[in-house]
């Protein structure tokens, strides 16, 4: 995987808004350089995160076809969604949760 990432959303902290923003969005400042860079490595870091979950996944799924029992098992995902990384120029926090 890449230390760069490029695939900056809609709504990017480094872009113009449209009128007709929510004013919490609205009067954020756009995001400098750094703050952007420090907010990209970010977001790469939870790739890499992701990547560790998508091993144990896999080992648990080996294990259970390994013991016949993978078929009689449910595997479930779950995430709050609630941590901003820069979109919408809203800070690298929980606050708006």
């Amino acid at each position: 995987m890449s230390d760069q990432w490029t695939g900056r959303p809609l709504g990017h902290p480094t872009t113009p808004l449209q009128a007709g923003h929510h004013w919490m969005i609205a009067t954020q400042p756009i995001i400098t350089a750094d703050q952007a860079a420090t907010i990209d490595g970010e977001f790469v870091d939870r790739f890499r995160c992701l990547l560790s979950v998508d091993e144990i996944v896999r080992d648990v799924v080996d294990l259970l076809e390994a013991q016949g029992q993978l078929d009689s098992n449910y595997i479930f995902f779950t995430s709050d969604h609630g941590y901003n990384l820069g979109t919408w120029r809203l800070p690298m926090d929980k606050m708006q949760a």
